[in-house]
């Protein structure tokens, strides 16, 4: 009997390991790629990391727009030292996505986030002039 993976059956967002593409000529961390919203039974080849599993498509929805914001980008390239991504998601916080507010469009959400963690205001501004701009046009098989 063939095994499969814990996820298999779930929802999850696919993004691929060397995300960001490194060239600050416009925006710190580069030029992002968008990521893939997969329903069950979906897979990847392994130069994509998946992140998940989502019980419902609402959830892994939530997700796929919190990996736009600029907030989780900016943290991920805190930690990030090479192109590939595995180990550099430590610094970005996991979230429970039951705020009301991830039902907002991105720009909204990083403000929300950007209120929750008490970023001041300083930083804040440093992050929206120096992150890629992302939207949920930049996921893939993101329908309502």
């Amino acid at each position: 009997m063939p095994k499969n993976c814990r996820s298999f059956n779930k929802f999850k967002v696919f993004g691929p390991y060397a995300w960001g593409n490194w060239s600050e000529d416009n925006w710190l961390g580069g030029a992002y790629s968008d990521v893939i919203l997969a329903r069950p039974n979906e897979i990847v080849t392994e130069t994509y990391q998946e992140q998940g599993p989502f019980t419902t498509i609402t959830e892994a929805r939530k997700h796929a727009k919190y990996l736009m914001t600029k907030f989780a980008r900016a943290l991920l390239y805190l930690n990030k030292h090479s192109q590939h991504s595995t180990k550099s998601w430590g610094a970005v916080p996991v979230q429970d996505y039951s705020e009301v507010w991830w039902d907002k469009n991105v720009d909204e959400i990083d403000a929300e986030l950007m209120k929750k963690y008490k970023i001041p205001e300083s930083i804040r501004s440093f992050v929206m002039a120096n992150i890629q701009a992302r939207t949920k046009s930049n996921i893939v098989n993101y329908v309502e």
